[in-house]
């Protein structure tokens, strides 16, 4: 997942994290990809490691991350048609 963070971003991957000076919106044009979806304002997450959505969690396998109440709907429909296929 990618994490906003005081001016920074913060990519977050299975064995490390790199911190960027930009914000997340450059992130989400950067990466430009269907599987990666904003969870809150702080967060993009890549679908493919979500294990499960738990209330207002997005639950990852080294992560717990906050659902924001206006994204939860929305959030959960993308996670929902990537499951689909």
């Amino acid at each position: 997942y990618i994490e906003s963070k005081k001016h920074k971003v913060i990519f977050h991957t299975t064995n490390d994290k790199y911190e960027i000076r930009n914000t997340l919106v450059w992130a989400e044009k950067e990466i430009n990809d269907s599987n990666f979806c904003r969870c809150n304002n702080c967060y993009l997450v890549n679908l493919s490691y979500v294990l499960k959505i738990d209330g207002n969690d997005c639950i990852l396998p080294n992560a717990r991350l906050l659902i924001s109440r206006p994204k939860k709907k929305y959030f959960q429909e993308v996670f929902v048609k990537y499951l689909e296929g």
